[in-house]
């Protein structure tokens, strides 16, 4: 259950400025990276649109771990909002386990992630403010392949991520991203292994119920450190 803790860097990738969302992005379609992490399985993350609308977008995570009768998967949704040609703003998040028979909402305290860098400094509010984080373009190799990337670096928190997005696409593709930091948790490394398209949605938020103790107290006590 610990992945989820790391899905909350990932949305500055989620900047926007179109007047409707449906020139962008297309549902289904997103992209699939690994997860390695030091003294933890490694994991498969999926991250794809699950829905779009003019002013709306919900993206999904899938994060799966482990191999044979030992693999698990969790799900993961947030609800973003576009007005006025600005960056999208998190509205609603909804989580969802093998276990569960229905998603659960999470709340304002869970819906912000943990006290690693977060949502809200990856929400980038202008197409200028995501430049004071480049470094340079190169080349880089994952599993997917060479890339010409742009390389940005973030840091807070006694955390520094590095992340390479592909110089030219639309919209923003995150291709590798390398996480530092004085937490053991906050230490680990995401490549892409390919994109992905016509991904089945698997969280109905129309069906989600109020986040249950055992939810809460596994969220309150996922380790960092």
């Amino acid at each position: 259950m610990k992945a989820f803790k790391y899905l909350s860097i990932f949305f500055f990738c989620i900047s926007c400025f179109a007047a409707d969302l449906r020139t962008i992005y297309t549902k289904g379609n997103g992209q699939i990276y690994n997860l390695k992490s030091k003294g933890f399985p490694d994991s498969v993350v999926t991250i794809y649109n699950a829905a779009v609308e003019k002013e709306d977008l919900w993206v999904e995570f899938y994060i799966e771990s482990g191999n044979g009768i030992l693999k698990t998967g969790i799900w993961q949704q947030f609800q973003f909002n576009a007005k006025e040609n600005s960056s999208l703003v998190l509205k609603a998040g909804y989580i969802l386990s093998q276990e569960m028979t229905n998603p659960q909402k999470l709340n304002e305290k869970h819906l912000h992630g943990s006290s690693s860098l977060n949502m809200s400094q990856f929400l980038i509010k202008n197409k200028n403010e995501i430049k004071k984080y480049f470094i340079k373009d190169e080349e880089i190799s994952v599993p997917a392949g060479t890339v010409l990337s742009s390389l940005y670096q973030v840091e807070g928190s006694g955390q520094k991520v590095r992340f390479w997005i592909a110089k030219e696409s639309s919209p923003l593709v995150m291709i590798k991203l390398v996480s530092t930091a004085e937490k053991k948790a906050n230490n680990y490394k995401m490549e892409l292994l390919s994109l992905a398209k016509n991904v089945k949605i698997k969280i109905d938020p129309k069906k989600a119920v109020s986040l249950s103790p055992k939810m809460k107290d596994i969220l309150n006590n996922t380790p960092l450190k």
